[in-house]
């Protein structure tokens, strides 16, 4: 008989059973099938912030299954912090001002790193010095608006159109780093260095023609070339400026390596692959995916998610797609999403502590009919009403199965 248990009851001799549920759709199970042989297989597991796993109930007997030490050899990522002290530090600091309150501080911090993003890829152009130093007190501003309230920034992202999507690209990216960062428990200073190297993760792509950078369709091998010399270029010009540590250095050489020895521009695998570029390599994908271009229609959040969790383990090192998805919701800000009431709305607030159940603004009643926007917080609502409390039933990710059901373009119903 297989019985589900908390990842906290697990216990070596323990046999994991695979139950084919998809991460996405059983969120925070850890499915990899075989015995748990010793302390460091649960430590392990704890710390990639699974909640529970499907297990052989009466089965310990520890003499079969594969080792997963031994599986995960050569996998071992340096210590991150414990998920309690890092979801405590969370719970600590999570919405002190309200989104509402925070969204024109927000919408003003993101203005000013988009003009700077301008200006200092203008002058790598030009073959101008980089001025590292004025991205302090940006990345500074960015982090002090994450920690009041991180879904204001996030917002932010689905409120801007395609124009300049390079220089907003820099600045989302910063952003997620930043949030993804903050779950896992950096301290602020330590966010503000993160948050200047994803500002300046793309700087060498300011080297490449716009005719290669814009270009909507495939890019030839050659162009492919050039765009892969971007992040030795960006490289190159931060270490000839005043400022960068050795940290914002490699997040901007290292964020399109994979885990897997696939990326550029060094083919570096596993631990070689410092912390700022594993964090930035996951952002820059997720951004990438969900954002507006002119010849392209942004994914929604989830849809992205489910592409990122694809590319766990081989692009993204080991914990890291979980542990992103687990910090942004199932549900991301933005995410049009259906309740188990017959109501539509979009996602406007995440919830860490509990990712299934953020704050949603209904837009359509349950006869699709558009209403009065008004939110829904489901964590406080599951709080008062247990099970009977609205919940999500799906994210809505096409309308064409739905011929009838109203767009919701969730840029109107954020800020």
């Amino acid at each position: 008989m297989v019985k589900e248990v908390p990842i906290s009851e697990l216990r070596p001799g323990m046999y994991v059973v695979d139950t084919g549920l998809s991460w996405m759709d059983r969120p925070f199970v850890y499915s990899t099938e075989g015995r748990i042989f010793g302390p460091d297989d649960v430590r392990r597991i704890q710390g990639e912030g699974y909640l529970s796993a499907f297990v052989r109930e009466g089965d310990e007997r520890g003499r079969s299954g594969p080792n997963l030490s031994r599986r995960m050899a050569g996998k071992e990522l340096a210590p991150l912090p414990k998920e309690q002290e890092a979801e405590a530090r969370v719970r600590e600091r999570l919405r002190k001002v309200p989104i509402r309150k925070e969204i024109e501080t927000a919408r003003q911090v993101h203005s000013q790193l988009v003009e700077y993003t301008r200006g200092v890829m203008k002058d790598a152009r030009l073959g101008k010095p980089v001025d590292y130093e004025s991205s302090k007190p940006l990345a500074g501003a960015l982090v002090d608006s994450v920690m009041r309230n991180e879904d204001a920034l996030l917002a932010l992202k689905y409120l801007k159109s395609f124009d300049e999507y390079t220089y907003n690209h820099s600045i989302n990216v910063a952003v997620v780093a930043t949030v993804f960062a903050k779950s896992l428990g950096y301290s602020e200073d330590r966010l503000r260095e993160l948050c200047q190297a994803a500002v300046l993760h793309d700087l060498g792509k300011a080297l490449v023609p716009d005719e290669i950078l814009n270009k909507p369709g495939r890019l030839t091998p050659a162009e492919f070339a050039v765009v892969r010399d971007h992040p030795v270029n960006g490289f190159e010009l931060l270490h000839g400026a005043r400022g960068p540590s050795q940290d914002v250095l490699r997040g901007a050489l290292e964020h399109h390596e994979k885990f897997n020895g696939g990326g550029y521009p060094d083919g570096l695998a596993g631990d070689e692959i410092g912390e700022f570029g594993r964090i930035i390599a996951v952002a820059d994908v997720y951004d990438a995916l969900t954002s507006e271009r002119v010849y392209k229609r942004g994914m929604t959040p989830s849809n992205a998610l489910r592409i990122i969790y694809g590319m766990r383990e081989s692009d993204f090192h080991p914990g890291y797609v979980e542990r992103f998805i687990r910090c942004l919701g199932i549900y991301p800000v933005g995410t049009v999403v259906r309740l188990t009431t017959g109501e539509t709305g979009v996602v406007v607030q995440g919830a860490p502590p509990t990712p299934l159940l953020p704050t949603v603004r209904v837009v359509l009643d349950r006869n699709r009919v558009r209403t009065r926007p008004h939110d829904l917080d489901l964590a406080a609502l599951a709080e008062q009403m247990g099970l009977d409390a609205p919940r999500i039933d799906s994210a809505i990710e096409s309308y064409e199965d739905d011929p009838l059901m109203p767009r919701i373009d969730s840029r109107e119903y954020l800020g």
